[in-house]
């Protein structure tokens, strides 16, 4: 009888410790190096070492990462933003609960440092560095300024054009992913109106490292008729990528050839390339501002923020694990800013109408009205949408339609 092969491996403690090391994103690791890397700094400034630190009880520890983050200063003796001292905070919290065992950020026995650190919230805010500043959504103008600029009949403008579809569609993070991108990681589907559309199959990210139940992802949607249409584009570049480099974003060449054969090169855009990408794209369609790839992100966030998809909805398009991840990208617009200022003025100019003087009815005029209110049998709703919404961003039109089934009735206070 043939003996059973063993169905497991064994792992020796450095697979298993590669195995772990693996989960961590490359930033995550960088973060983490960094602050280890200032607090050895901090050590050597008080006369000890790293290795010392590393050896305190709880107490002694609590009692120097106090005077760690009251102290902490950038080389040039200026203090960290709120962004960086988080980070930091967040790399040595990570450290310590892989070397100790321990939880520096939510444990009752770190009390004086997590004092400390929030007193230092307070002074950066104070000095002006309290405010994280985020990616700015692009503007309906800028974007519209970015797609006519943009020659689909040729590689690089086909690229750039399926670049800003994709980024934007999908909700991805400014260069997470992009070099490992391939054509393969997308699906092409049709729903029961027989539209086509794309989807992306389920990738590792920053913040969905481990198996989730159910995959994040946007539908990236035809627009029949459209010369924009992002599923067109989209098989476009598909057709004419080198079929011998895996990665999507390949690096493409002077002009397209006229003899069938790839536009791309076999070779993957430059990380820089690619990590500045949108940055050169907006420079050269004369945008009001410069923009970044995570911008596009911010568009995604904006967009359907601004036309009332609730954060859940959302959070399945980008890949938000929380509401409080999300509200940093769902803020309101300059262009709302500026309608709010608009309203103000308006009620603080010297020819502003007065209000009308409620007019006095009889109790015989206010019954008729309830009657007349109470037997009416429909209302019309009036659904008003934003201007500007993702589909916008590559079609000339884009109507949203809403349907009711069954009675509805909308009651006035």
């Amino acid at each position: 009888m043939a003996a059973v092969q063993p169905s497991f491996v064994l792992l020796n403690d450095d697979e298993l410790a590669e195995l772990v090391d693996a989960a961590d994103s490359t930033n995550t690791k960088k973060q983490i190096q960094f602050a280890v890397h200032r607090l050895e700094a901090f050590a050597e400034c008080a006369g000890t070492s790293l290795a010392t630190v590393q050896g305190y009880g709880n107490a002694e520890l609590d009692k120097f990462l106090s005077r760690f983050y009251g102290g902490l200063r950038r080389n040039n003796g200026d203090l960290y933003t709120k962004k960086s001292m988080h980070a930091i905070r967040y790399g040595l919290h990570r450290h310590f609960q892989a070397t100790k065992d321990i939880d520096i950020c939510n444990s009752d026995m770190f009390k004086e440092s997590d004092k400390t650190y929030k007193a230092m919230m307070v002074k950066l805010k104070q000095s002006g560095k309290g405010a994280v500043k985020h990616k700015k959504a692009v503007s309906a103008e800028d974007m519209t300024k970015i797609i006519d600029s943009l020659d689909t009949t040729t590689p690089i403008g086909l690229q750039n054009k399926v670049f800003i579809d994709v980024m934007t569609y999908f909700a991805n993070r400014g260069r997470e992913n992009l070099r490992s991108t391939s054509i393969s990681d997308f699906d092409l589907e049709v729903d029961e109106q027989n539209l086509r559309y794309i989807t992306r199959r389920d990738t590792m990210t920053k913040s969905r490292r481990e198996c989730e139940d159910e995959a994040c992802s946007g539908h990236m949607y035809e627009i029949p008729g459209s010369s924009r249409c992002p599923v067109r584009s989209f098989l476009a570049l598909k057709e004419v990528l080198n079929p011998a480099e895996k990665c999507m974003w390949q690096r493409p060449k002077a002009k397209a050839p006229t003899d069938g054969s790839p536009w791309y090169m076999n070779a993957p855009l430059g990380i820089n390339t690619i990590g500045n990408k949108m940055r050169e794209i907006s420079e050269k369609a004369g945008c009001s501002q410069v923009y970044t790839n995570h911008s596009l992100r911010a568009t995604t966030c904006t967009v359907l923020d601004e036309a009332g998809f609730p954060n859940r909805h959302i959070m399945s398009v980008t890949g938000h694990r929380s509401e409080s991840s999300l509200k940093h990208y769902s803020r309101t617009s300059d262009k709302k800013k500026k309608l709010m200022s608009e309203a103000l003025a308006n009620e603080m100019s010297e020819n502003a109408p007065k209000p009308a003087e409620p007019e006095v009815q009889s109790n015989e005029n206010v019954l008729e009205g309830l009657d007349s209110l109470l037997t009416d049998s429909q209302e019309q709703l009036i659904l008003s949408e934003s201007n500007f919404n993702i589909q916008s961003a590559t079609s000339t039109s884009s109507v949203q339609h809403f349907h009711f089934h069954g009675p509805v009735t909308f009651y006035n206070k």
